[in-house]
Parts: C-alpha cells; structure tokens; sequence
C-alpha cells in the first residue's frame, strides 16, 4: 500500500543487520533510489524510522547511490537528517562528494533553513556554516531566512551563531515584511534573543512590516517593558512611528492599558503586568507630543487611554503639562472626554473634568455633549 520495497523494510526501525541489508544490495536487481509512495529512497525512510547509521553511512556510500533524492515534499536525505537531529549524521553527509548542500524543499527551505527550527541542534548548525558553499542568507518560499526561522523558534545560541558568521544579512525582510527581530516576538519568544538582537550594531529597530509595525510596536502591544526601554534608549529610534491603522506604539499601550492582569502573548515568564509602566516609559523618553498624534480614526493615544479606563494612569497623564484631553477626534469628534463618560469611566471624567478643566459641554459631529453620552448609555452616576 505505501510502496515499500524489501530494502526500505529491512532499514524500518533498525531492523536489519548489515549482513542484510548488503545482501539486498549487492542485488543487480535491488534499485537503491527506488522511491516509495511518498517519494522516499530507502536511505530517507532508514532516517525517518530510525535505522542505525552505521548501515546508512554504508548504503550510502554505494555506488550509484543519490544522496539528493528528494521525496514529494523536495526534502533530501540532508533535510531530514538536520530535522531529526542527527548530528553524527549531518557530519558524514556534508563530506559526501557532489552533495547539494542548499537543496529545497517545496518551501523553498534548505537543510540550514530545518536545521534552524523548532527542534534545531547548535552542532548540526555549526556543521552546516562552516561547510564552503553554504547559502547561509538563502530565503525560503516566504521569504525566510535562517537567521528569521531561529529568531522566530527562539534558539539563542543559533542565532549567536549565525549573527557571528561575516555573510549574514541582519535585515532581511519576508513577503510580510518582517525582519528576524520582528519575528522575535513570535510564538516562541525567548527575551535572551529579543535582547541580544536589539544589542547589535546594525539590526535596524525601526523597520516596518507590511502592516507597518515597528519591533516598538510589538513591544508595547506585547507588554514588554524591558524591552521596549531597551528600545526606548537606542540611539535613532523612532518612537512613533505610525502603523497602516495610523497607530503609534503609545496608541497600542494605551488602548491595552486597562488590562492590567492580562496575560501578555506568548511571554513566559511574565516580568511586569503593567501597560501603565510601557505609557509612562515611553511619555519620559518622548515627552507630551507623542500624545497628539492621531490615528486613521483621529483617536489620539488619549482617547484610547480613557476608553481603556485605567484611571491611576489618566491621574498621572493628566498632570503632564501639554496634555490635551479637549482634542476632538476626526472620525466621531469625540473628545478623551466624551469617550470616558460614554463607557461611563466615573473616576476618569472627574479627572478630567476637574485637572484638566475641558469644555464639558462640547459637542461632537453628531451634536452630542458628554453628557449626551452618559445618559444615552444609562451612566446614572455619570449623569
């Protein structure tokens, strides 16, 4: 049913002895590429089914046998064995003489680029980069390079070691734009790596996505204060740089502001709960003006600091001089003002209302006064 032939069998699970398996071979009718359903020599199904690589080194070592097959999915010998972490393996491979080294699969992925992920192995990767030849900036089909699939797995030592290596190109974008530090922040974040990569000279910290998003952005939007005073503290940063949805970092932190016990995606552990601490670092670095940028909507981060409703930071917000809680959004016309007495935030509306001394009767595009708002919405306390 899956195409095996008696080799691919005698190779399953280590099975076979040696005597065997050279008895098979020394067939003239035993085809040693011969390919199962799946597209796997019995070489490649020896690795997948964990045959001993003493009789792989010798099968592999015939005459006539293509150490380049590739199975459905493009993948080589070589792909596998970085996979499945076989080191000893990986090493006798990259001597074989005429072996492609940076073969892909059907996702563009070279041995170096499996060796990089999930599951990597430092050694095998030291292995592969000191090979001659080897493509070490090579892209996949997403535009991924090494360098972005062990930033995004979050192996350290893997990207100290590729970081290291003269060649490398510490910016490559995919199709999405992002770079490896951008995909530092993904499912498997390591904080070593985030840190280590915004340490080096040359990784670009304001590059922007497709989407427009800054590692800034990631920062704040994760709750990652130590990283975004990291950031916050590099010489050319830009700290608010506008996404494609017109947001800043500080729109992001303080449209999360009010969840306070939340859990910050993918970061374990969690060092500090507070988005309020992110708003505050951010304000000392770039001052009162970071809070008059608008949005596409026209939201400022205050407006969306007062629809969050944490009223502890709108208390510090509101005794910076130049804060504007009066500023009326383009979309609605809302003011911070409006937004807080509509969601029926009692302790910020008196904040405001008393610090700030705002128009308390302004109205919006729609012709409403907060007041308006608040009884619209049934705030009896409010009202």
């Amino acid at each position: 049913q899956n195409g095996n032939a008696p080799l691919h069998w005698a190779l399953y699970g280590g099975r076979g002895s040696l005597e065997l398996v050279s008895l098979m071979a020394s067939q003239e009718r035993v085809d040693l590429n011969q390919q199962n359903n799946n597209g796997e020599t019995p070489f490649y199904y020896g690795i997948q089914y964990y045959a001993s690589e003493v009789l792989l080194k010798w099968l592999g070592s015939r005459k006539g046998f293509d150490l380049d097959a590739q199975q459905k999915q493009g993948k080589t010998p070589l792909h596998l064995a970085c996979e499945k972490e076989k080191h000893m393996l990986v090493q006798w491979l990259v001597t074989q003489k005429g072996i492609n080294l940076n073969v892909r699969d059907e996702h563009g992925n070279t041995p170096l680029a499996s060796a990089c992920g999930r599951y990597a192995n430092v050694q095998i990767v030291q292995c592969l980069i000191s090979q001659e030849g080897i493509m070490i900036n090579a892209q996949n089909g997403h535009g991924r390079t090494p360098l972005h699939i062990a930033c995004k797995s979050g192996h350290l030592d893997i990207v100290k070691l590729l970081v290291a290596k003269n060649e490398i190109v510490l910016n490559p974008q995919n199709k999405d734009g992002d770079t490896p530090l951008h995909l530092a922040f993904g499912s498997h974040a390591n904080l070593k790596v985030l840190r280590f990569l915004v340490s080096q000279e040359g990784v670009d910290i304001n590059s922007q996505n497709e989407l427009g998003w800054t590692p800034l952005h990631y920062a704040c939007s994760h709750c990652r204060l130590d990283i975004v005073k990291l950031l916050a503290t590099k010489k050319g940063v830009v700290l608010n740089p506008q996404n494609k949805d017109g947001d800043t970092p500080l729109h992001l932190a303080c449209r999360n502001s009010g969840n306070l016990e939340e859990e910050p995606f993918s970061f374990t552990p969690r060092e500090d709960p507070s988005w309020r601490r992110i708003v505050k670092a951010l304000t000392k670095k770039g001052g009162v003006n970071l809070f008059k940028v608008q949005n596409n909507n026209g939201h400022t981060p205050l407006h969306l600091a007062c629809e969050a409703g944490s009223s502890k930071l709108i208390k510090w917000l509101a005794a910076l001089d130049g804060a504007d809680f009066g500023v009326q959004c383009r979309e609605h016309g809302n003011t911070p003002f409006h937004i807080a007495c509509a969601h029926g935030h009692l302790k910020i509306a008196k904040v405001i209302a008393i610090r700030k001394r705002v128009d308390l009767n302004v109205q919006n595009c729609s012709g409403h006064s907060p007041l308006h708002l608040a009884a619209k919405n049934g705030h009896l306390n409010m009202v």
